[in-house]
């Protein structure tokens, strides 16, 4: 039996964007009401999604109440994991001397993932392309497709100061480059990912999901996952992947 360290303040907020949402938040984590924001700031929202709240109202929130260990997952949690929210707060206290603990799905009957890029591709063909044609981490420019990962999705993870400083300050590089190019911009920001039915979707935080695997494997970072089963891959997504190509020479 694990010892559990009650001590560490450990703080998981739970985003709802819409009044009607707050049914589905799990009574372990804190809810965070993102409601005005996504109704006075509807494209911004579309396009960013959970982003503002990761780099920038989450992060004071987190400060101002002192939390050692913060991270902000969606209303869908349930939906998506299958497991209590409380579950993965004690998972967290029963091994603290990590940087990052995270939920790390094992599709069923296997995993043909060797890392998120790769399922990336499937979902939104081409993203891989975007990110090996932008990124470069601690000297790692490479095919990023090459490099096993540990999975994660949905955002569905917590971690340090240490941590946190790492992830934002890497994304900030890659908001930083894709807004400096204009092609790049209009695709990453502007161009539609083809997620589920939903056209409105770009690039950008599909990347940021995947770069969260990707830092922690290259950065140095303790990481610890805690594994459930899932089987939402199997989806015919519409190729798109002459998209990228027309942006991405």
């Amino acid at each position: 039996m694990p010892i559990i360290i009650p001590d560490r303040s450990v703080n998981i907020y739970q985003i709802y964007h819409k009044p009607e949402l707050k049914v589905h938040l799990d009574p372990a984590f804190i809810p965070f009401d993102h409601c005005d924001f996504t109704a006075q700031n509807p494209e911004l929202s579309a396009a960013w999604r959970e982003w503002p709240i990761l780099r920038n109202f989450g992060l004071q929130r987190a400060q101002e109440d002192n939390a050692e260990v913060w991270g902000f997952v969606s209303y869908k949690w349930a939906e998506k994991t299958q497991v209590p929210g409380q579950k993965f707060v004690d998972f967290i206290r029963a091994n603290p001397d990590n940087d990052v603990w995270f939920m790390e799905p094992r599709y069923m009957p296997f995993n043909p993932f060797v890392n998120s890029w790769i399922q990336g591709d499937m979902f939104h063909p081409g993203i891989s392309k975007i990110v090996n044609s932008v990124m470069s981490i601690n000297g790692h420019k490479a095919n990023f497709r090459h490099i096993p990962m540990p999975l994660c999705y949905y955002n569905f993870f917590a971690g340090t100061e240490k941590f946190w400083s790492t992830f934002l300050s890497i994304i900030d590089k890659l908001i930083d480059t894709c807004q400096k190019d204009e092609a790049l911009n209009k695709l990453v920001f502007e161009t539609s990912a083809n997620h589920g039915n939903d056209a409105s979707v770009p690039y950008f935080i599909f990347l940021v999901e995947r770069m969260f695997p990707t830092v922690i494997t290259l950065s140095g970072l303790n990481y610890l996952g805690l594994k459930y089963h899932t089987n939402d891959f199997l989806v015919d997504p519409k190729n798109c992947i002459e998209v990228v190509d027309s942006y991405i020479k």
